[in-house]
């Protein structure tokens, strides 16, 4: 697998067409996304990518997937990229995501149920070594 250390939500422009290398490679891209605005733009690429014209279940994702809306979850699904989520974060960010985006945006933080309720593919890890069991 191959991370697109790239893409960033300061370098836009930079961040342009992440499914390209993975054609070019021929290996899966992940990105990691904490923040809605990263995976907006993670699910925008994969959308405008004319190299997932040929093969748009490449089977890329996100990492993470912590903070969603049901648009992001649609755009997830439509675009079919995978979900690679960490359970381990749950008790790490109890105290600390509220704070961070407010009460009212809690209800879709982790929201790993609705993503297998919509058919996402899902798969959970450790995030190893960054955080150990």
């Amino acid at each position: 697998m191959y991370y697109y250390s790239i893409f960033s939500t300061k370098n836009k422009e930079k961040s342009g067409d992440f499914p390209k290398y993975g054609k070019l490679f021929f290996i899966p891209i992940y990105q990691k996304c904490i923040g809605d605005r990263a995976m907006d733009m993670v699910i925008e690429a994969a959308a405008k990518s004319p190299y997932r014209k040929d093969n748009k279940k490449g089977r890329h994702g996100i990492v993470h997937c912590q903070i969603t809306n049901p648009r992001i979850l649609q755009g997830m699904k439509d675009q079919d990229l995978l979900a690679y989520i960490q359970p381990v974060f749950i008790d790490l960010d109890m105290n600390t995501v509220e704070p961070a985006i407010g009460a009212q945006r809690m209800d879709k933080v982790y929201a790993w149920k609705s993503m297998l309720d919509m058919g996402i593919h899902t798969s959970g890890g450790s995030d190893a070594p960054v955080v150990s069991f």
